[in-house]
């Protein structure tokens, strides 16, 4: 006799999960959004589910803490939230203090954006108020090398950082050369300072959980990128949440003075 399984993978351990472990049944798994051959999101059914509106549906399930909802009822993915070191409650929102801010930005440039495989760029800008870290701006992007040296140039015009960190492969490989032509056109210095990699990516990113679990990280603003990534990890893209973990690695030392403010600088 035959027999027909369908459903949702709720949990690894699953009825589900364990029919598709089997040697005895043939499973086929279609997510509503998956990455195609070009290295890009696809819609399953883009007559019905067109990515604008995948990308809503997702961007509700994130502001609403559900992230991991939505990976298992529409990624068909299942996975046990317990053993996740981000959780939706960890995120925190508030507005910076209306003063003068040391911004840093970081930028982690994807090499390639046509393989099935490949990483989007990530860029990040913070600045710390004492111990806590304010993440401005944390999304990612599918960009070639001119797309990614007019991004920093705006986030540069934007933000007027005291710190630009780029990883230093991406930067040697292909961004540097033309980024010092992209300033003497522009006429503008970017204060730059090359990061090497990590040589272990999620140990790197796994060192900002004790940063969120003590509530030291603020997000100015909902960072869909960001937070469904954290969310995610260790599984799915990593590109935003390993440019932000440079932040404590970039985080300058203790001042001269221990009671030097915004104030000083005035």
């Amino acid at each position: 006799d035959l027999v027909r399984v369908l459903g949702t993978p709720l949990h690894p351990k699953s009825y589900v999960e364990n029919c598709c472990a089997s040697e005895d049944f043939l499973s086929i798994v279609v997510p509503l959004l998956y990455i195609d051959d070009d290295g890009r999101d696809a819609s399953a059914w883009s007559d019905r589910f067109p990515l604008e509106y995948i990308y809503e549906l997702r961007r509700t399930y994130t502001l609403d803490g559900a992230i991991n909802e939505f990976t298992q009822e529409y990624l068909c993915r299942a996975e046990d939230q317990a053993s996740k070191p981000f959780k939706p409650g960890m995120f925190k929102y508030a507005a910076p203090s209306p003063a003068y801010h040391a911004y840093e930005v970081m930028v982690d440039p994807a090499r390639t954006v046509n393989t099935k495989t490949s990483a989007r760029t990530g860029y990040v800008v913070w600045h710390w108020e004492g111990r806590t870290l304010y993440v401005a701006e944390a999304f990612g992007a599918f960009h070639k090398p001119d797309e990614i040296i007019d991004t920093i140039c705006k986030l540069n015009e934007q933000y007027n950082p005291v710190k630009v960190g780029v990883e230093a492969d991406g930067l040697e490989e292909f961004i540097m050369q033309p980024l010092r032509a992209e300033q003497a056109k522009r006429g503008i210095s970017i204060p730059l300072y090359p990061q090497r990699a990590p040589r272990d990516k999620n140990s790197f990113i796994s060192s900002l959980q004790p940063f969120y679990t003590a509530g030291d990280v603020v997000h100015v603003k909902p960072l869909p990128d960001l937070e469904s990534e954290l969310l995610n990890f260790p599984t799915g893209r990593v590109d935003v949440p390993n440019a932000l973990a440079y932040a404590i690695r970039m985080r300058a030392g203790k001042p001269v003075y221990e009671d030097f403010t915004s104030e000083n600088v005035f």
